[in-house]
């Protein structure tokens, strides 16, 4: 009977110490790349971080799925999405609101045609690959350094330049939002 104590107490120890496991990788060059973290039978939090440390992307695992409230970083620690997951899907916010765009920090208050301008496009709950970009006065392709910049704008000619973000559900496109940017005309240098 005593033996029967000693081997349940022992069951109930090892047990309650396998929640909150925690596995660690590593990129080559000795970098963590990523944590996961057991928070109880069928729920991770997994952590994922860029070579310089800082976070790329966090959310909880709930049975092999991506589920419930999730963050995404640029390299440089901003914010890229804060949103959330739905068996494995990105939920998607379909409410309309005003883009904020940004560029190298900054706003777009001096901008000229014909050059091209690395911008972030961000959006409550709607994540940059959700986003389809549509623009009156120039050309918007997406970056091909997703992990800095979302797209690249390159106006054609001064004037109003106005940025329209739509999302795709069910085979319908959703208008979320637009953004109206003053183009000054051609570089004065």
């Amino acid at each position: 009977m005593k033996t029967l104590k000693y081997f349940s107490l022992f069951l109930i120890i090892l047990i309650s110490c396998q929640r909150n496991l925690e596995k660690k990788t590593y990129y080559s060059s000795g970098e963590l790349k990523q944590t996961i973290v057991q928070d109880n039978e069928n729920s991770f939090l997994f952590t994922e971080y860029y070579q310089n440390g800082k976070k790329k992307s966090e959310g909880h695992v709930y049975n092999d799925n991506k589920a419930g409230q999730w963050k995404e970083w640029y390299i440089d620690g901003k914010i890229m999405w804060d949103g959330g997951y739905e068996n494995n899907k990105r939920t998607i916010n379909y409410k309309e609101q005003t883009p904020k765009i940004t560029m190298n920090d900054s706003s777009l208050d001096t901008i000229y045609s014909g050059i091209s301008y690395p911008i972030r496009i961000n959006l409550n709950g709607v994540h940059p690959s959700d986003m389809i970009i549509s623009s009156n006065n120039g050309n918007i392709v997406p970056s091909n350094d997703k992990d800095s910049y979302d797209y690249i704008i390159t106006p054609q000619k001064s004037g109003i330049l106005k940025i329209i973000v739509f999302v795709r559900k069910e085979g319908s496109m959703y208008k979320i939002g637009e953004k109206q940017l003053i183009i000054k005309g051609d570089n004065p240098s």
